[in-house]
């Protein structure tokens, strides 16, 4: 893969992550997981999922109790 590509791709991949992290802040879970799921050896992205997937339980959790 030349240098130029992977620029690109890596530009990409920022790009998909930054989309992901803000449907996750607008609490758009399943939308953002799904997304960080197509750039699993970005930096974080693992983290970023673990942390969505407990946030939205617990969301869950205190909207049932509602």
């Amino acid at each position: 893969m030349t240098a130029h590509k992977m620029l690109a791709e890596t530009g990409k991949e920022k790009a998909t992550y930054e989309e992901a992290e803000n449907l996750l802040e607008q609490g758009k879970y399943d939308d953002g997981i799904e997304l960080l799921n197509t750039i699993p050896d970005y930096p974080d992205s693992a983290e970023t999922i673990e942390q969505a997937k407990y946030e939205s339980y617990a969301y869950s959790a205190v909207k049932a109790v509602k």
